[in-house]
């Protein structure tokens, strides 16, 4: 009996040694994160932390990709963007890249979206003048041909559209005033379903819902009453007095400025790709 106690007071003196020895090595843990610091973040992170300023970010319902008004702000900031990333990637590169060479890509990815920049801004043009579709050809061939000699890619199916096709359907129809949003309202009512019948299982039940959801949607009671909603909520803009005015036409103003600014660089990035 003594000796059952012996042990018992053994096994609680050890399990109190061993309690002790884990506290001091999880305060000598910490004390080493601490001294450490907080680690250093990757150059992936870094960076889409920087596009994060410019509202650009990958969409989780675009499976992790840019959607087209993400690219359209990549490539309409292309300047500093890349300005802001390079700073970045030359603190984190490692010894074996040299300075030079990781400023050479960078320019030459910043080339690649203003040119991208300025194909675009052309196409988008509504009722373009024979100057305008000129301009609009000569920034496509530019484009390809920096695509071809300098990024030295394959052409895509895109690409060859744009170059071979394209410019000949602007120069006699426009492509400016052309656009697909009905395509991409109709993936958003297709996941909008998905979360609504998602506990419906049975495909065919899941496809009447569905069906009947819409039909109700479509009703033209339904929509009146929609559009009044829409009408009765719009807030009601006051009549601008002269100070009010005078801010819209400096807005106006600056808005303009912006624009020719803009016009300018993409001028600057097709001349110099020539």
């Amino acid at each position: 009996m003594e000796e059952q106690k012996n042990t018992e007071k053994q096994i609680v003196r050890n399990f109190k040694d061993a309690q002790e020895a884990h506290k001091n090595a999880k305060k000598a843990l910490e004390d080493m994160k601490a001294a450490r610091g907080k680690p250093e973040s990757s150059i992936s992170v870094d960076i889409e932390v920087t596009l994060a300023k410019f509202l650009i970010s990958r969409a989780s319902y675009h499976g992790g990709d840019f959607n087209g008004v993400c690219c359209r702000r990549l490539v309409q900031n292309a300047d500093e963007v890349i300005s802001e990333i390079k700073p970045v990637i030359l603190s984190k590169r490692e010894k074996i890249c040299e300075e030079l060479t990781v400023c050479k890509k960078l320019d030459i990815l910043q080339n690649a979206l203003g040119l991208l920049d300025a194909v675009f801004a052309h196409l988008n043009k509504i009722n373009p003048t024979p100057e305008e579709k000129l301009l609009t050809r000569e920034a496509v061939q530019t484009l390809m041909k920096f695509w071809r000699n300098t990024l030295q890619m394959s052409v895509s199916l895109k690409g060859h559209i744009m170059e071979k096709h394209v410019c000949d359907f602007n120069d006699n129809c426009g492509v400016g005033d052309k656009e697909e949003s009905f395509v991409e309202q109709g993936h958003q009512v297709g996941l909008k379903d998905d979360r609504r019948y998602y506990g419906l299982t049975n495909f065919v039940k899941r496809t009447e819902a569905t069906l009947k959801a819409r039909s109700i949607a479509s009703h033209p009671m339904v929509l009146e009453n929609q559009k009044n909603v829409l009408d009765n909520s719009r807030r009601k803009r006051s009549q601008p007095d002269g100070k009010d005015k005078i801010i819209n036409e400096k807005a106006k103003i600056k808005r303009q400025n912006v624009k020719d600014e803009k016009e300018s660089k993409r001028e600057h990035y097709v001349r110099t790709n020539k």
